[in-house]
C-alpha cells in the first residue's frame, strides 16, 4: 500500500484519545482511511492524564506527505481537546460544535461502531469539507495489504532499550505477559494475577516455553511474579506507571518488546498487548474469568483463556 497522501481536499481532524494502545490505534486507522478517500490528515495529541508524554517524546516525527501530526498546545485544547465533565466541564465540545458544527463531526462511539461494522464512515468520504473526530479506537477496519502500525518508529533511545531486552531472549522465542492494573478496574476484575501464574506454570510445566517477557504498570504485580519464576522472566526495570513522562517512553518500551514475543497473554479491558500483538503480527489470548466479547481484529487471533486447559 502507498503510503502518501496526494490530495487537494479538505482534511479530517483527528484528536487520539484514552491510553497509548488507544491513540496508536486510532491514529492508524486514521491515516489509512484517509488514504483510502484521498483527504489529508491532521492529528492533534495532547499530554494530559492518561498519556503523560508527548508524541515527540515517544516517536520519530510522522514524515508523511498529507500527514501532520502536532503536540497540541493549550490554545489548540481548547477547540481540539477531548471533553470530560469534570476535568475541562466540557468546553472543548462547546467550541468544537460552534467550528465544526455536528454535522461535520465523528464520535468516539460511531467510530468502533464502524469499525465492527465493517464501514467507511461517510463522512470521511465527503472530502470537500474538514471533518472532526475525537477518537480512542479503529475508526473503520483496514485494508488487507496494509501493515498495521507501520507509520510509527519509537525514538532511537526507546528502541535501544528495546534491543537490548530481546537480546536477552532465548532461542526459541519468549512468551509475553501483559498484567494491567492502574485505573483499568475491567482488567482488575477480569483478569486477576492467580490466572497468569496459572497459565505461566502450565506453560512452563508443558515445554512450552523457558521465559517470559514481563510487562506491567504494577510494582506489584512486578514483584510478586519475579518472586514466583526468578530467572524465568525478562522484564524492563524502568518506572511500571504510566503516569509519568518516564512511566509513558516504558510503556513504548513494553509495547514494542512484547511485539517480538512469540505470543502474547493479555489483560481483559485493554488495548495494549492487543496492540503489541498487531505490531509484530503474532498470537494474542485474553486471560480473563470470564470469556470477553469478541473483538474486531485483523489477524484472527484472539481467544479467551480461563487458566490451564
Amino acid at each position: 500500500m502507498n503510503t502518501t497522501l496526494h490530495s487537494h481536499s479538505k482534511p479530517a481532524i483527528v484528536t487520539a484519545v484514552g491510553g497509548l494502545g488507544n491513540r496508536l490505534r486510532a491514529i492508524d486507522s486514521a491515516f489509512y482511511l484517509c488514504k483510502t478517500v484521498n483527504r489529508p490528515l491532521k492529528v492533534f495529541w495532547f499530554n494530559e492524564w492518561n498519556v503523560r508524554a508527548r508524541f515527540r517524546d515517544l516517536f520519530d516525527p510522522i514524515l508523511l506527505p498529507g500527514v501532520t501530526l502536532k503536540d497540541g498546545s493549550f490554545p489548540e485544547y481548547l477547540l481540539y481537546g477531548p471533553s470530560y465533565a469534570k476535568r475541562n466541564y466540557l468546553i472543548p465540545l462547546f467550541c468544537q460544535r460552534i467550528r465544526f458544527g455536528r454535522r461535520r463531526m465523528f464520535s468516539m462511539q460511531e467510530g468502533y461502531k464502524m469499525e465492527l461494522a465493517g464501514i467507511i464512515p461517510s463522512i470521511f468520504q465527503k472530502t470537500n469539507q474538514t471533518v472532526f473526530c475525537t477518537c480512542g479506537s479503529r475508526i473503520a477496519p483496514p485494508p488487507a495489504d496494509y501493515k498495521l502500525f507501520s507509520i510509527f518508529h519509537p525514538i532511537s533511545p526507546i528502541m535501544d532499550i528495546v534491543n537490548n531486552l530481546t537480546a536477552l531472549f532465548p532461542q526459541n522465542g519468549c512468551v509475553g505477559i501483559h498484567v494491567r492494573r492502574g485505573d483499568n478496574l475491567q482488567s482488575t476484575r477480569n483478569s486477576p494475577t492467580n490466572l497468569f501464574i496459572k497459565r505461566m506454570d502450565h506453560l512452563l510445566d508443558s515445554g512450552c516455553c523457558e521465559s517470559f517477557y514481563l510487562a506491567t504498570d504494577s510494582e506489584h504485580v512486578r514483584s510478586e511474579l519475579l518472586t514466583r519464576y526468578g530467572r524465568h522472566v525478562i522484564f524492563n526495570e524502568g518506572d511500571p506507571s504510566r503516569f509519568t513522562n518516564n512511566g509513558m517512553r516504558n510503556g513504548v518500551i513494553d509495547m514494542w518488546t512484547l511485539s517480538r514475543c512469540k505470543e502474547i497473554y493479555g489483560s481483559d479491558g485493554s488495548t495494549f498487548s492487543l496492540t503489541a500483538s498487531e505490531i509484530g503480527e503474532i498470537p494474542h489470548h485474553i486471560v480473563a474469568m470470564d470469556p470477553p466479547p469478541p473483538r474486531s481484529k485483523k489477524l484472527g487471533f484472539v481467544d479467551s483463556l480461563t487458566g490451564p486447559p
